[in-house]
């Protein structure tokens, strides 16, 4: 097992994204449980957080988007959710082609492969009178 911290809590008012590189091979992992513990969305409704969790199967050249949050709204309070990916169960849309090129819609999770190389982006949209702040960890748990 090993845990990981992605993000540590804290207020962020931007867009933001980190790249990781997992220590020990990948593939030794069948599961992985991802965390997001919103502390703080105390602004306006039309503010909105949107967190991504991609992996790389090339090394950082192509990403492909695995987990996409719940859409947080600016006045939504507190919250934590829970993603897990099981490499084991294979996508869960197996009658379609996956397009790696788009993210998956909100509150959906792809079962893919786990790879060294993770990626969490953070897209923040402020309605228009820039006060969008979002207080919020992310970490994982890798089995």
């Amino acid at each position: 097992m090993k845990y990981i911290e992605i993000k540590a809590s804290a207020a962020t008012t931007a867009t933001e994204s980190r790249v990781l590189k997992i220590e020990e091979d990948a593939s030794s992992f069948v599961e992985a449980e991802f965390i997001l513990d919103v502390t703080a969305a105390a602004t306006e409704v039309g503010d909105t957080l949107n967190v991504f969790i991609d992996f790389s199967p090339d090394g950082g050249s192509t990403w492909v988007n695995a987990i996409h949050f719940t859409e947080v709204l600016g006045n939504g309070g507190a919250k934590r959710e829970l993603a897990k990916i099981n490499a084991n169960t294979g996508l869960a849309t197996a009658t379609a082609p996956l397009n790696i090129a788009a993210d998956a819609a909100s509150g959906a999770v792809r079962n893919i492969s786990l790879f060294e190389n993770l990626r969490y982006r953070a897209v923040i949209a402020d309605a228009g009178t820039d006060n969008a702040s979002f207080t919020y960890s992310l970490k994982a748990v890798y089995r």
